[in-house]
C-alpha cells in the first residue's frame, strides 16, 4: 500500500455516506408530503360525508313538517376520533339560512298518481343548499352541497 493512498477509502465512504443521506433525506420529505396530501383527502371526503348526512336530516325534517319553508339546520358535534363538525343550512359565504322553494322549473307528477283538478296537493322541490366544516386539531375540511327534495305539500 501506498502512503497516498491511506485515506482515500475514508474520503470514499464519507461521499458514500454523504450520497445515501441525501436519498433518504429526499425519500422522508416524499413520504411526509404524501402522508399529509393522504390526510386532507381523509378529512375532505370526512367533511363531505357529514354534508351528505346533514342533507338526509334536512329531507327527513322536510317530509315530516308542515311549513318546511322555516326549517334551519345549525349544529356543531364533536366526533368519536375528536373532530368538530359544523353543520349548517347555506353556504359559506351567505351563513345559515333557511330551505327555499326550487324556482328552476316545475316538479314532473309523481309516476302512477294522479291528484286530478280539484285537489290542493302539490309536488315541490326544495331547495337545499347544505355546508359542512369538519375542524381536526389544527386542520379544516369544507364541503358545501347543494340538493332537492321531492315532497307533496298541501296548498302551496
Amino acid at each position: 500500500m501506498n502512503i497516498k493512498e491511506k485515506g482515500s477509502m475514508l474520503i470514499i465512504a464519507l461521499i458514500t455516506v454523504l450520497i445515501l443521506s441525501f436519498i433518504v433525506a429526499s425519500g422522508i420529505r416524499t413520504t411526509t408530503t404524501e402522508l399529509f396530501t393522504t390526510y386532507n383527502y381523509y378529512l375532505k371526503k370526512a367533511s363531505y360525508y357529514y354534508a351528505v348526512g346533514g342533507v338526509e336530516s334536512v329531507a327527513i325534517l322536510v317530509k315530516n313538517s308542515e311549513d318546511p319553508s322555516s326549517i334551519t339546520l345549525n349544529e356543531t358535534k364533536n366526533t368519536e376520533d375528536g373532530a368538530k363538525v359544523k353543520l349548517f343550512t347555506g353556504d359559506f359565504e351567505t351563513g345559515v339560512s333557511s330551505i327555499t322553494i326550487f324556482q328552476g322549473f316545475q316538479p314532473p307528477p309523481l309516476p302512477g298518481i294522479s291528484l286530478g283538478t280539484t285537489t290542493s296537493i302539490k309536488p315541490i322541490i326544495w331547495e337545499i343548499n347544505l355546508a359542512s366544516e369538519l375542524t381536526k386539531g389544527k386542520r379544516k375540511a369544507y364541503s358545501e352541497i347543494e340538493a332537492g327534495i321531492y315532497s307533496l305539500m298541501m296548498g302551496y
